[in-house]
């Protein structure tokens, strides 16, 4: 790989949601079990810090392997933030309910105003590690690119919006956004981001690339239907059409001519070393053996 000085781009990567059941399931009986947000400086010792370790131990690996595709021409900056749980995402919709009719049943929410809080903080804390990134004196009039996935994305989408589209100095160097696994609605393309526009063509800048990232039978499908988006200044529900790109191709097209499968690689992902091999395989996994 060329040395990090040698690359001629960098990349802000927002990392997607390792806050999930398997990771907090050991701290079950621990009031910590249940925030909403990761508990990142949390107190040495706590279970706090201990379960801020183990999802931050899932965001380096999960950046190690989703940013690697930038290494050859970008540095890659990724910020480890107080991201929401997989079950504050599943509540987001009940929240957007919510506050659209204030007189609904909040079922199972009871504390909406606590939720709410809990994604600001997420996205501020991105917020305030672009804003020291793309500032920086030693970044001076170096283009970036903005990658993430899933969670990650759905905070990306808010941060162009935010602090990219409406800064003439920023948008100059800001080349494309990846946003990977999650929805972007075309309508936000003619309501709050004006200049950023979707994405049609691998040579486009100042520009928006989406796609999922799950077939439609694959169970996370149920996940991604729940996605929504940021718009001005609330969450809202995706209701039209929305982006999506081949990430092999680049058509955006609907219905579009497929990809040619020889095309995609496949993808590497680091697997424990007790891991039953066969179930693996039967989820169309194939162990390198490396």
């Amino acid at each position: 790989l060329p040395a990090a000085d040698a690359r001629p781009c960098d990349c802000f990567y927002v990392v997607d949601s390792c806050l999930i059941p398997e990771v907090a399931h050991p701290f079950i009986g621990d009031p910590v079990a249940k925030s909403w947000n990761v508990p990142l400086g949390s107190a040495p010792g706590t279970p706090g810090q201990r379960l801020a370790a183990k999802v931050r131990e899932q965001m380096e690996m999960r950046v190690a392997a989703g940013a690697s595709c930038f290494n050859r021409t970008c540095r890659v900056y990724a910020p480890a933030y107080r991201q929401v749980s997989i079950t504050a995402l599943m509540h987001l919709r009940a929240l957007i309910d919510l506050e659209q009719d204030p007189s609904m049943n909040p079922g199972l929410l009871a504390r909406p105003g606590e939720l709410r809080q809990a994604f600001d903080l997420a996205y501020d804390d991105i917020r305030r590690a672009f804003t020291e990134f793309v500032d920086d004196a030693a970044n001076a009039g170096r283009p970036f690119v903005i990658a993430a996935h899933s969670q990650g994305a759905m905070h990306a989408l808010r941060l162009l919006q935010q602090e990219v589209e409406n800064h003439p100095e920023r948008r100059r160097r800001f080349v494309h956004a990846y946003l990977a696994g999650t929805a972007v609605p075309l309508d936000v393309f003619s309501q709050s981001l004006r200049h950023i526009r979707p994405s049609a063509s691998a040579r486009d800048t100042c520009s928006v690339s989406s796609w999922r990232t799950a077939a439609p039978r694959h169970p996370d499908s149920r996940q991604l239907r729940t996605a929504s988006f940021y718009a001005g200044s609330g969450w809202r529900r995706p209701t039209g059409a929305a982006l999506a790109n081949n990430p092999i191709s680049w058509s955006a097209e609907p219905g579009g001519p497929p990809s040619d499968a020889l095309k995609y690689e496949g993808a590497l992902w680091p697997l424990p070393a007790n891991i039953c091999l066969q179930a693996e395989e039967g989820r169309g996994r194939v162990p390198s053996g490396a």
